[in-house]
């Protein structure tokens, strides 16, 4: 039955495609075989990390790297696409270091000229559980929770 489900999956012209994506203490890891950079961006989403593109824009990524700093790690995925970060100062982390550091808190992919046309990605629900865990490391505990569906 298995080999039957495939050969019809191969008929109808699908690739498969593979995406794991793990950020953590601000490194970004991310394998992907053929994955439509708007998947890879609903992913990030989980993060915290909101996504905001042009629809015409979904490029198949294939990539793999582990550990790289967020903004080098984005922008080895990115490098072919107009694209700017927005970034959000925040206090002191737990983590010793002093003073203020800074949070992604939104990428813009768009074509020159059209940046209206970009819409919000909706973060997959699909992994929503999986990320929630590993996000509560990075947000503050002063920021309140906002309900996606407002």
């Amino acid at each position: 039955m298995h080999w039957l489900i495939l050969v019809a999956f191969m008929l109808l012209g699908g690739e498969a495609s593979a995406l794991d994506i793990q950020l953590l203490d601000g490194k970004l890891s991310v394998t992907a075989d053929k994955v439509p950079l708007q998947q890879l961006l609903q992913r990030l989403a989980q993060y915290g990390i909101t996504a905001r593109v042009d629809p015409d824009i979904n490029p198949s990524i294939t990539a793999s790297f582990e550990n790289k700093e967020l903004e080098d790690g984005l922008r080895s995925l990115l490098k072919s696409l107009n694209y700017i970060f927005i970034w959000r100062a925040e206090g002191a982390s737990s983590g010793g270091q002093t003073g203020p550091h800074h949070r992604l808190t939104e990428i813009q992919v768009f074509n020159p000229g059209e940046k209206g046309r970009m819409v919000a990605l909706e973060p997959s629900r699909r992994w929503s559980g999986q990320a929630a865990g590993a996000n509560d490391k990075e947000e503050s505990e002063d920021e309140p929770e906002t309900d996606d569906n407002e």
